[in-house]
């Protein structure tokens, strides 16, 4: 058992996994970005430029950290590591591992594990002692505080409508959502489903720092947000860290947002098919619109974001 665990945490889906599929629609989203501007994107490493993320963080890998003389460059480092095996550790709830680790309030286990990759992403901001990365670090922050409980409720309340009871969203990402004879019952399900997705879909724009909610990265204003001060393996950490968390909630987004799942070979490539697609129209959707203001993504939030989600929870809970 503890084999299977250990096989599943290192190769698949766990670390080797999730780090090349993140790259992997990380090639995807450059390629669509590429296209929305009009450029060629990623196209000198490997077939289509797709080994061209993996030869970023190789090259970053190999360069000197250059960052302030009192920067704790070790526990950076450290907190860099926690912070990706973290979520790691959360796809091993997800019916893609081998030895699925999921029982009942399982979703709080994975809300813990995703919390803690986002705050290991402001810590290497605000790890490097310097101003620029404070700023847009303080930024992230008003934002986490924001998007995590947003997110928090919709994945609850999305999980209580196709696994009722259980709170497990190891059970929910095996299921489809059902519906009852009941017509109303069914109508306040849609209706509590619906809002759900939606202010899911919200508060990832601010958890991923995905525009026009990505203002802790603002570059003409800070220089490149919390990142700025970032160099060699702390930055390919970031990256990594950053994408890995891409991947896992649009997984996640794709499976809830079209709720048809299962276990078996037809799935697997359904969900491919599900996650590509949700990755595809989030990106353009991203790159639609201008970054908003602070002020403005906090409004976005609170007038839109979480009202949908108390809403959706509500509804969940009563039926």
């Amino acid at each position: 058992m503890m084999g299977d665990i250990l096989l599943s945490f290192i190769v698949y889906p766990g670390l080797l996994f999730l780090v090349t599929f993140s790259l992997i629609t990380q090639w995807y989203r450059r390629k669509i970005i590429a296209r929305i501007q009009r450029r060629v994107g990623p196209k000198y490493v490997g077939p289509y430029g797709l080994l061209q993320p993996f030869a970023d963080i190789a090259k970053l890998f190999r360069k000197e950290v250059t960052i302030h003389k009192h920067a704790p460059v070790r526990g950076l480092v450290f907190v860099g590591l926690i912070g990706l095996f973290s979520l790691v550790a959360a796809m091993l709830i997800t019916p893609l591992s081998l030895t699925p680790l999921r029982t009942n309030y399982d979703v709080f286990v994975f809300l813990y594990l995703t919390v803690y990759a986002s705050i290991a992403i402001l810590l290497l901001g605000y790890g490097t002692h310097s101003v620029y990365p404070g700023i847009g670090s303080s930024r992230y922050l008003n934002l986490f505080f924001l998007s995590e409980p947003v997110l928090a409720i919709s994945i609850i309340s999305l999980v209580e409508l196709i696994a009722p009871g259980t709170y497990s969203l190891g059970e929910a990402l095996s299921r489809y959502l059902s519906l009852s004879s009941n017509g109303i019952s069914n109508v306040a399900k849609i209706i509590s489903y619906i809002l759900a997705c939606l202010s899911f879909g919200l508060a990832l724009f601010s958890k991923l720092s995905l525009k026009p909610l990505d203002i802790s990265e603002a570059e003409t204003e800070i220089a490149g947000g919390l990142v700025s001060e970032l160099s060699g393996p702390l930055l390919s950490l970031y990256i990594l860290i950053h994408e890995a968390e891409l991947t896992l909630m649009f997984y996640i987004f794709s499976s809830m947002i079209i709720p048809y799942n299962g276990i078996g070979l037809p799935f697997l490539f359904l969900s491919i098919a599900k996650y590509f697609a949700v990755v595809g129209v989030i990106t353009v959707l991203s790159y639609s619109f201008g970054r908003v203001k602070i002020d403005q993504a906090i409004k976005i939030l609170l007038r839109f974001g979480l009202p949908l989600s108390l809403i959706s929870f509500t509804i969940a809970i009563m039926l």
